[in-house]
């Protein structure tokens, strides 16, 4: 199986005798960034930087005091390294989700399972019929029977633990009803 390459998430830079380092930001980030651009009425370079930088020299900066620190850095400067920023990340993946599933229309849903169950009725009334004819209405009314007491007895209508055992005899039975037959 393949894996997915390396990102870089972080970027370090030298800037005035000191060392920047800034991180990826992600999707997480951008709302506090939307805030101070309304907030201080500055650019979106300004912020997107601000919040990125994290450490300088080894201090680790809140995104106010980078602000501060940013602001005092010639405008030209401040453009290069947010050039240099962005530039330097590894594209954001992209990946593609499938649509929505789309529940269907209640009442049409209800129609198609009652559709659905009438027609399992019918097919079960057909089968019950055949199975009368071949072996009798006793047989069947005991197996009916039977059916009923094993859904009593468990609480829950074929469902039975799966053994190896079992296994066994069903196929014993079915050996055994062919020889019958």
């Amino acid at each position: 199986m393949s894996t997915l390459p390396e990102v870089k998430n972080e970027l370090e830079m030298k800037v005035l005798n000191h060392v920047f380092h800034f991180r990826r930001l992600t999707w997480k980030d951008m709302p506090p960034v939307s805030e101070w651009v309304e907030k201080h009425k500055m650019a979106d370079r300004l912020a997107i930087t601000a919040h990125a930088l994290y450490d300088i020299s080894g201090k680790d900066v809140t995104p106010e005091e980078a602000l501060k620190v940013l602001t005092s850095i010639p405008r030209g400067a401040l453009e290069t390294v947010y050039k240099f920023y962005k530039g330097s990340l590894d594209p954001h993946r992209m990946f593609e989700v499938s649509p929505w599933w789309k529940a269907p229309d209640a009442a049409t849903y209800r129609q198609e399972l009652d559709e659905e169950g009438a027609e399992t009725d019918e097919k079960m009334d057909e089968v019950e019929e055949l199975l009368t004819q071949k072996f009798g209405r006793q047989a069947v009314e005991e197996e009916k029977a039977l059916a009923q007491k094993i859904v009593a007895g468990t609480g829950y209508a074929g469902a039975l633990k799966m053994e190896e055992d079992f296994m066994l005899k069903a196929k014993q039975s079915r050996v055994d009803k062919e020889e019958w037959q």
